[in-house]
């Protein structure tokens, strides 16, 4: 999904994801896709809040380029206007106004180990952070792969 984020480089730019998995509840997050290399305070916490900080300063910009990418694909936005519907929103721009302009910013960081400083960082950031472990493995099919989650 396309992106705008001011102030961070267009390579830097965040992820979006939007989570309908719980009725009346949607979520937005951004994601951060790393690697437990980087350093976790210069690198991944000051990115965070770069995003955290563009998010709060571009809401309308982010609303407009979400609703954009959703029409784009007949399936996505046929099902976000399902949810819509069944979650009492008035139409996708109501919904969308809710998502991006009513909620709290959240973040997602995909990363490949999961260690105790990286939640000491994303504790004290100020806003929530969902933390996803991947391990990557030798692969004997291209679709297999080893995902736990931790929030």
């Amino acid at each position: 999904m396309a992106s705008y984020c001011p102030g961070v480089a267009a390579d830097r730019s965040p992820l979006y994801l939007i989570d309908l998995s719980r009725p009346r509840e949607p979520q937005l997050y951004v994601v951060e896709n790393e690697l437990s290399t980087h350093d976790l305070f210069k690198h991944i916490g000051v990115q965070l809040l770069q995003f955290s900080v563009s998010f709060t300063q571009a809401g309308r910009k982010i609303k407009q380029i979400l609703f954009d990418e959703i029409c784009l694909e007949p399936t996505v936005k046929e099902r976000c206007e399902k949810y819509t519907a069944e979650g009492g929103f008035r139409n996708l721009d109501h919904f969308l106004d809710a998502l991006v302009l009513d909620k709290e910013f959240r973040a997602l960081v995909i990363i490949d180990e999961e260690t105790d400083d990286l939640h000491a960082v994303t504790r004290n950031l100020g806003f929530p952070v969902e933390i996803i472990e991947f391990s990557p493995m030798p692969m004997t099919k291209a679709s297999e792969f080893t995902v736990s989650s931790h929030s």
